[in-house]
């Protein structure tokens, strides 16, 4: 028969050994974290192993232990990606299923585009690094992440086109042409504080959120309905009270 003592140290001795598996699950969470802003910074080739468990607050054997090599961690960190991008889609379905006029969904469809592009502002520029680069990585992160994106949102825009809402086509060029020129204003803040002469300006709150390449909820609205307006809806109408 087992004693109250001897069950006490069973328990007692699992509870290290539970403790180091969540620290250990946690130290593969801070590496694939890192590993996104890593990549998307320094590219592939710049990326220091060692660097980047240090900036994880891992020691470098825990990529090995958990990856393997550069290759691996790379592949693992578009997983981590896709597991994301997975949760916008569904956040998407919901919009597809939605009772409201096709004019009001694609528009709610593209400030959701707007604004996860916005909160993953490091995925974004990982993924234009290696478009930029044209490597072979690309041709598995699109058919992984971005195709996925696309897929979701695809349905929406193709009804759109197909009611007159949006006066473009098909909606793969659509979805190209929004996601680009969100990219491009998500990562080029300091070229747009330059045009408008504020560069050299004490930094204050809207310069700081601009030179951290974040857009706020009411830059996202202006941004999502001159980009509607654009392309043939009527988004250009202002901006309802409690919009922004």
């Amino acid at each position: 028969m087992m004693t109250d003592n001897s069950a006490s140290r069973r328990r007692g001795r699992g509870r290290p050994k539970a403790q180091a598996i969540e620290q250990d699950r946690n130290c593969q969470k801070r590496l694939l974290d890192v590993a996104v802003q890593a990549f998307a910074v320094r590219s592939y080739d710049g990326v220091s192993l060692r660097a980047l468990a240090a900036a994880a607050d891992c020691d470098v054997s825990m990529v090995a232990h958990h990856f393997g090599s550069k290759q691996d961690l790379w592949l693992a960190t578009v997983e981590h990606m896709r597991a994301r991008a997975l949760m916008y889609c569904e956040e998407v379905a919901v919009l597809q299923q939605s009772p409201l006029p096709i004019e009001t969904r694609c528009l709610q469809a593209m400030e959701h585009l707007c604004e996860t592009m916005a909160g993953e502002d490091e995925m974004v520029r990982f993924m234009m690094r290696e478009r930029a680069e044209g490597s072979e990585r690309f041709a598995h992160l699109h058919a992984r992440v971005i195709r996925l994106l696309f897929a979701a949102y695809r349905p929406i825009w193709q009804e759109a086109i197909d009611g007159g809402v949006l006066k473009l086509s098909p909606p793969a060029l659509v979805h190209t042409l929004l996601s680009g020129a969100i990219a491009f204003a998500l990562t080029s803040p300091p070229l747009a504080m330059q045009v408008e002469g504020k560069a050299d300006e004490g930094r204050g709150e809207s310069a700081g959120s601009a030179g951290d390449g974040v857009l706020a909820r009411g830059e996202v609205k202006q941004l999502v309905r001159g980009l509607f307006a654009q392309l043939g809806g009527i988004g250009s109408r202002p901006l309802e009270q409690g919009d922004s």
